[in-house]
This record gives structure tokens, C-alpha cells and sequence, in this order.
């Protein structure tokens, strides 16, 4: 996974949304896959590089 864009966030806005846009190969189709996630807290640090998701977000069945 590679960061597209960084945006500052509005005050009262959401901070802690991610939106996650993954292209993917499967069986020599290509599929987009949207989906959000949350930062997940760095200690007392203002800022975060780890995202939680749902496991259906990564994967096709």
C-alpha cells in the first residue's frame, strides 16, 4: 500500500476516516475496491500511519 494524497483535516470534521482505494488483479480481471478504516492512536504522538479495516476490504472470495 502506498499514500495517494494527505489532506489537513476541518476543525469538528472526521480526522480519524480513511478512505481506501484498492486495485487488484484477480484470475486477469482488475477490480477497484472501496472501503473506509479508522487511524488507529500512535501513543500521544498527533499523528498515525496505521490503518484499521475490515478483512473483506483486502480480499475477494
Amino acid at each position: 500500500l502506498k499514500w495517494m494524497k494527505r489532506y489537513l483535516s476541518e476543525l469538528h470534521s472526521l480526522p480519524f476516516m480513511v478512505r481506501l482505494t484498492l486495485d487488484m488483479s484477480y484470475g486477469g480481471v482488475m477490480y477497484v475496491n472501496q472501503c473506509s478504516g479508522t487511524l488507529m492512536p500512535n501513543g500521544l504522538a498527533n499523528y498515525s500511519n496505521v490503518v484499521l479495516t475490515s478483512a473483506h476490504c483486502l480480499f475477494i472470495n
